[in-house]
């Protein structure tokens, strides 16, 4: 895990398996609607792109979970967003 301020923003950086460490103590996320739980998944999604978010198999200390503004992002996303793009 790595802790920053990037553009005046704190991002959080993590593997995945710290990410769901930290989110969900149960290894899964919930989809809620009306207060009302309609789903559950293991999947970790970028909350921007919708793809899901994987650990590389050689490279597992690699942070590809990066949380900005309370929002899971992907690499790609993150680069983009990084580089003005988003």
């Amino acid at each position: 895990m790595e802790r920053r301020i990037i553009k005046g923003e704190e991002v959080v950086s993590y593997t995945r398996a710290e990410f769901v460490r930290a989110f969900r103590p149960d290894g899964k996320g919930y989809i809620f609607v009306d207060d009302e739980q309609v789903a559950a998944f293991r999947e970790v999604l970028c909350d921007l792109c919708n793809f899901e978010i994987v650990q590389p198999e050689d490279d597992p200390d690699r942070l590809v979970v990066h949380v900005l503004a309370n929002n899971a992002w992907c690499e790609k996303c993150f680069n983009e967003w990084l580089e003005g793009e988003n």
